[in-house]
């Protein structure tokens, strides 16, 4: 309380305006006695009591004081009672008090003017920040849900430095205004030095001295320099300019720590602060611990200088890799990989390395917790997006999982690597702990009552080794385990290889008979118009001839089988695939109108109905390949349908005599190459290119070790079968598409021809085994539907039109024999060379595409 007086008193002569000491007070108040004080006190309550304006509150005021028994209150009151006999204080004092009551009258009079005038004004800016704060809230969420990464540099907050510079234990630049170096001619020469050293430990704590200051920094991270007085002897300047830069370092230091210690700085960055500020309390006890010898006078320069030695060395490795983080932002995975890397530069320096080392194992402790969950779980554990697995969240509210279509997006795009955010010492196994937390998610996805009983064993306690890397062992381990577990569930309990075979049944039409009952129960109804076919009525005829189909009894998944219908034709489609990446192709497609199916027969397919986990081997690039095998082979089965059914009339002609079959000579002929080469072809794609390679698959999938192995080999599968059969090549698909519209047309043209001509002459001549009426029937509805556009319909004779279609046909394949003798000599194409063989078996072929090439040359 005896504190408390004097500075009791000060305030009350400064409110006064006036001169006296407080000392004067202060000695009159010590001449008062205890029993004076009483006496004094009683008397002066009394007076005062009376004097007062209000006794009762007085009164009040004084009882409430005295309860608390203040030792101050008797002479507080002898002061009052002075105070009042001296009527000029008492007059300035009153004059203070009354112009405080004004200011305070006027503001809460304005102030309720205020809120009487602008409430709603109030109200209003209330609700549009209220509305900001919400939309700034709503586009964070959606920016986590999209993906998109956080940089440190979108700050919730403002930076520490600029909210409280002061507590940052780093200089404050800009403020030399208000502390100015004092003049070191002014200090004496005996204490010079112990008031340099006084300056220098102070700079050690990031505040600037008296006589020693520090200099604006320019960039945001670079050293800061130091203004030394220069009336100091030489000695002394070259030992402060060997100490302060112990000072400069613990600038950047702290200048990093303020900076990293925020939320948005992520938990690495928080734990690596951690160690650095644990590792910086050494420093701050040494500087302590000068300061000690200091005022013990026990310290000088030359002293100073030895104790600093040791330790500026270690400082300075904190104060580059804080430089070298700061500047370049570094975060997450990344601030792994410098602390990594600047480990692995400093292994000829053993305090080096042991402070890396340390910094290293400290700051990795949150990345191997959220590894652990990943490896462990399936799980991503990353509340500032600093982890190596981004976990792309909208792909799992998708409907595939309930419905079980095929999403291959989910297994490529859910989980991805961010390979900025892979520390150093472990790109190696990054793809590793990526599959092994996506096997994890797909068995725990699975809802197997078997699930339990695959999760992994839970590995705990990893950590960074330098040496050891017992952590890359666990890694093994896990990944070892989850695809394992995965195989086997795939494998065993949703029997895939099964599953494969169905699909190559139905896909490559290898079940005969079901290609028949397709086409003789669905035929109408794929000849319809597009717009005219019933999808409901074409899936039941589907799911009947898959039932009915001898391989129906023995097939587990026949009724996964289900019909799709394509709006776009089959070879317009592949072609624009072939040209993407092609900007002058690109652009022609898009200028060019698509090209649409126009019969059903052109827009049918199959699909597969799979659910998870199948929808991963089955997904939709998979089924792709698979659809694009079935139409080309539906194309040529149905034109070989249609060339026999062609040659059921060519029997009935037969039976006409030699005069009267003259003109049919060249048709015959025509039909029996065209339907030699389709057979020929046919048995190409299907015995020599989709058997031995699905052979070679089934061989390759028993020694397989992961889904990954599973998924990659069915897909080379199917792509270089794709490849094969020619789907691949542009050149070669044009020609095999104008070869079939061809035989279509030749098909079309004399079916219709002798369903109208020939039908009164042949009919009495057929026997009942051979009768037309049916496909005579189909004709009298469509005739020539999907004849080419650039055939005449109107041609003088049977025999002209036929001679036409035969130069055609002779052309076409010669170009494309000629395109697969050029292919057939590339690695990739040697198995087309067997078509070429085939159809030139009594070298007719060679000999025209010889005369040819040499007309060309000519």
């Amino acid at each position: 309380m005896s504190e408390e007086l004097p500075k009791l008193i000060g305030e009350l002569i400064n409110a006064c305006n006036a001169s006296a000491s407080p000392d004067k007070f202060l000695g009159l108040l010590s001449t008062f006695t205890a029993e004076g004080c009483a006496k004094g006190h009683k008397g002066s309550k009394l007076r005062m009591e009376m004097e007062a304006s209000e006794p009762e509150l007085f009164r009040f005021k004084l009882d409430k004081l005295e309860e608390k028994k203040l030792t101050i209150l008797p002479k507080y009151l002898e002061m009052l009672e002075y105070i009042k006999q001296d009527k000029k204080l008492s007059k300035v004092l009153a004059g203070v008090a009354a112009k405080a009551a004004r200011s305070e009258s006027f503001t809460s009079s304005s102030s309720a003017t205020l809120d009487l005038t602008s409430a709603e004004d109030e109200t209003f800016s209330v609700c549009s920040q209220t509305q900001s704060k919400l939309n700034e809230v709503v586009n964070k969420i959606q920016a986590r849900k999209s993906g998109k990464v956080e940089t440190p540099e979108a700050e919730i907050f403002s930076s520490p430095r600029e909210r409280r510079p002061f507590l940052t234990q780093d200089f404050v630049f800009g403020m030399e205004c208000l502390n100015p170096p004092l003049s070191f001619d002014d200090v004496p020469p005996q204490s010079q030095k112990c008031h340099l050293i006084s300056d220098v430990l102070w700079c050690m704590l990031g505040c600037s001295g008296k006589y020693i200051t520090v200099n604006p920094i320019t960039e945001p991270w670079e050293l800061p320099t130091f203004d030394i007085p220069e009336n100091i002897d030489i000695s002394s300047k070259n030992l402060l300019n060997q100490i302060l830069p112990m000072a400069a370092h613990h600038s950047v230091i702290a200048r990093f720590l303020s900076e990293v210690k925020q939320l948005s700085a992520g938990r690495i960055n928080q734990a690596l602060a951690a160690a650095i500020t644990l590792l910086m309390t050494d420093y701050k006890v040494f500087v302590v611990q000068m300061e000690t010898l200091l005022n013990q006078q026990q310290l000088q320069l030359e002293k100073l200088w030895y104790y600093v030695y040791p330790v500026l060395h270690p400082v300075s490795i904190l104060s580059k890799i804080s430089q070298h983080m700061g500047s370049t932002k570094t975060f997450g995975g990344k601030t792994l990989s410098v602390l990594h890397d600047e480990l692995s530069m400093t292994t000829s320096d053993t305090q080096s390395t042991e402070i890396c080392l340390y910094l290293l194992k400290s700051a990795s402790v949150p990345f191997f917790v959220s590894l652990e969950k990943w490896i462990n779980k399936g799980r991503v554990f990353d509340p500032f997006n600093e982890f190596m697995i981004i976990d792309n969240v909208d792909i799992e509210s998708c409907s595939f999982m309930n419905k079980g279509e095929c999403y291959d997006e989910y297994w490529t795009t859910r989980y991805m690597i961010r390979k900025d955010f892979v520390p150093t010492f472990l790109e190696k196994v990054a793809e590793k702990i990526l599959r092994t937390g996506k096997y994890l998610n797909v068995i725990r996805l699975c809802k197997n009552k078997k699930v339990k009983e695959m999760l992994p064993p839970p590995i705990e306690g990893l950590a960074y080794e330098a040496t050891n890397k017992s952590y890359l062992k666990a890694i093994d381990t896990a990944y070892d385990f989850a695809s394992s577990a995965l195989l086997k569930l795939v494998m065993e309990e949703y029997d895939l290889v099964n599953r494969i075979k169905t699909a190559k049944r139905y896909f490559t039409l290898e079940q005969g008979d079901f290609f028949v009952l397709l086409m003789d129960s669905s035929e109408a109804e794929l000849l319809k118009p597009l717009d005219d076919v019933d999808p409901n009525r074409l899936e039941l005829l589907l799911e009947l001839s898959v039932r009915l189909c001898s391989g129906a009894k023995t097939d587990p998944y026949k009724d996964d089988i289900c019909m799709v219908l394509h709006r776009c034709q089959f070879y317009f489609q592949l072609l624009r695939i072939f040209n993407i990446g092609n900007e002058q192709k690109e652009a022609e497609f898009q200028n060019m109108k698509e090209q649409k199916s126009q019969t059903g027969l052109e827009a049918f397919s199959i699909g597969l109905k799979v659910k998870w986990p199948m929808s991963l081997v089955f997904n939709q690039r998979v089924l792709y390949f698979y659809q694009m095998i079935f139409r080309l082979l539906l194309v040529c089965k149905h034109n070989e349908r249609q060339l026999c059914r062609v040659w059921i009339y060519d029997k009935g002609v037969k039976m006409l005599d030699k005069q009267s079959r003259q003109g049919y000579q060249r048709a015959f002929s025509l039909r029996q190459r065209m339907l030699f080469f389709i057979q020929n072809f046919t048995f190409y794609i299907t015995e020599e290119v989709i058997e031995p390679n699905f052979n070679v698959f089934m061989e390759e999938l028993t020694q397989a070790k992961d889904i990954d192995c599973v998924l990659q080999l069915h897909l080379q599968y199917l792509e270089k079968s794709a490849n094969e059969c020619m789907l691949m090549n542009q050149s070669l698909l044009e020609s095999i598409k104008l070869i079939m519209s061809k035989c279509t047309e030749f098909c079309d043209f004399i079916l219709s021809t002798w369903s109208y001509s020939m039908e009164a002459e042949l009919n009495p001549l057929l026997s009942s085994d051979y009768d037309i009426k049916p496909f005579v029937h189909r004709f009298e509805k469509q005739p020539s539907s999907s004849m080419d556009a650039n055939f005449n319909i109107n041609v003088t004779s049977f025999e002209e039109t036929v001679k036409k279609l035969d130069s055609a046909f002779n052309q076409l394949l010669l170009d494309f024999l000629d395109l697969i003798d050029g292919f057939g000599k590339e690695k990739q194409f040697w198995k087309i060379s067997n078509v070429f063989l085939r159809e030139n078996f009594n070298g007719f072929y060679a000999e025209e595409l010889s005369r040819l090439r040499t007309s060309q040359a000519d």
